[in-house]
């Protein structure tokens, strides 16, 4: 089945999980890089699904973001809601210093284990999108 989102995130249990079912642009990286290319991917007309800094966990204190969008139609079809809200992100993730820059690898894996479960409870809406 097709459908009309797509999955950005620099979370590997994410990809692990979903990208076989669904599409997955996973790439490792900070979470200000992930909202880097979540903003490339909306001023090429993709529509933000969730927001980018949902959850109750602050940028600054997880490595690990998962942002579902639906497909654009290209830059000529901004939606100017989502160019505000990653715009508004990316400026909110900067003013954060990193909390933790050295993380114990089984804290990370709590953290993706968390962004994971965020990411499935937004999946029955964004199937519908």
């Amino acid at each position: 089945m097709a459908y009309n989102f797509k999955i950005m995130t620099n979370n590997e249990l994410v990809f692990e999980k979903y990208g076989n079912e669904y599409e997955v642009d996973y790439k490792p990286g900070t979470y200000e890089e992930l909202l880097l290319r979540v903003r490339t991917e909306v001023h090429n007309g993709a529509k933000l699904l969730t927001h980018p800094l949902s959850g109750s966990i602050k940028p600054n204190e997880t490595p690990f973001k998962t942002v579902y969008l639906k497909k654009g139609k290209g830059p000529l079809h901004l939606d100017f809601d989502s160019v505000e809200m990653i715009e508004n992100a990316i400026i909110t993730a900067k003013k954060f210093k990193i909390r933790f820059p050295v993380m114990p690898d089984y804290i990370k894996a709590d953290f993706a284990l968390i962004d994971l479960s965020l990411m499935e409870s937004a999946l029955p809406a964004a199937t519908q999108a």
